[in-house]
């Protein structure tokens, strides 16, 4: 059956019209996808830009392998960002920037720039998952390599992709770019034969590293140990998000091969993208709850030590330690000087 996309066009011109017409009368829309009209963008966009909106469109087969793409009309191929949404890998989703007032700034500075905007959906953790948080990374991977494989359609340039990512979401984006590239040109799926590497990382809250037993370095100065993160988070979450199911211990075989697969902060090397980092929480010292944990300054400057060792391009900003790299770019102009 065909999935149902809704989409939204301002200022379409005939010519493309046709086009898409004539590949809804063909079937050779991405994923086989149905589109019929939307009355307006979750966002109010600027007046003078003429933008495509695609709502929903899918990129597997779950409820929640969804995202939504803002293009400016042009007529040459345009850089893109793929926002990610935080949430703990528990809850959030790709509507998170809307309803912001700092999103929504953001998405019209970006479409204004002729930089193309993605928000992705991808599954989420529950109490006594098997499968973990590498089911919520691979799906974000998936999508990026799906938007990827269907550059042309959007008008997309491939070769100018930047991920955008807050908590959760942040540490997905710093898993996608930071790895090796992930394509499998073996694959059956030609979905698969996409690059996963990008030309930037932009992070906002986000943690260092998903080997918890790292967390221990990460806070060291704060004599941090790994009971402070089962009182804090707890065993089921914690065995949730390896996909272990019940509680087990971080040293087991098993798990600590699961954890050397989502230790970014292991994964930075001198050829990486360039990093720009926002932990702006104010907590200082041990963390006394799940906000701390999760986003203290802590992270941030563990990335930037590990990025700046390796002589890469990092800018952050680390408001509790009093912190602003020289040069420092708001996110907009990050993202403009590296895509153009």
């Amino acid at each position: 059956m065909h999935l149902l996309v809704s989409w939204l066009y301002v200022g379409c011109s005939l010519s493309r019209l046709l086009v898409i017409l004539l590949l809804l009368t063909a079937g050779l829309l991405p994923g086989q996808q149905r589109l019929t009209s939307r009355a307006q963008a979750p966002i109010a966009l600027r007046p003078e830009l003429s933008v495509s909106f695609f709502e929903n469109l899918s990129y597997g087969t779950d409820s929640l392998h969804t995202f939504d793409l803002f293009v400016p009309n042009a007529s040459q191929p345009l850089p893109l960002v793929v926002f990610i949404h935080g949430g703990g890998f528990e809850g959030g989703d790709k509507s998170e920037l809307y309803g912001q007032e700092s999103g929504v700034a953001l998405i019209n500075a970006l479409l204004s720039e002729g930089i193309a905007f993605a928000s992705i959906n991808y599954r989420l953790l529950a109490l006594g998952d098997t499968a973990g948080v590498l089911k919520s990374l691979h799906d974000a991977r998936r999508c990026l390599q799906y938007i990827r494989h269907n550059a042309a359609f959007f008008n997309i340039d491939k070769e100018r992709v930047a991920l955008y990512g807050t908590s959760a979401g942040a540490g997905t984006s710093l898993w996608i770019g930071l790895q090796e590239d992930m394509k499998d040109e073996t694959s059956a799926d030609p979905t698969a034969h996409e690059s996963t590497r990008v030309s930037a990382i932009a992070v906002f809250a986000t943690q260092a590293t998903y080997d918890l037993l790292d967390w221990n370095e990460v806070f060291r100065r704060e004599r941090f140990k790994t009971k402070h993160l089962y009182a804090l988070v707890g065993a089921d979450r914690i065995a949730a998000f390896y996909g272990c199911g019940l509680p087990v211990s971080l040293k087991a075989p098993a798990v600590a091969r699961y954890r050397e697969q989502v230790d970014m902060l292991a994964m930075l090397s001198a050829d990486d993208p360039p990093l720009w980092i926002d932990n702006p929480l104010p907590a200082r010292g041990l963390p006394r709850d799940q906000d701390a944990l999760f986003h203290h300054y802590r992270h941030g400057q563990a990335l930037l030590r590990r990025a700046t060792a390796l002589g890469l391009p990092c800018l952050a900003r680390l408001p509790a330690a009093r912190y602003t790299s020289p040069g420092w770019l708001e996110l907009a102009a990050f993202f403009q000087k590296y895509l153009h």
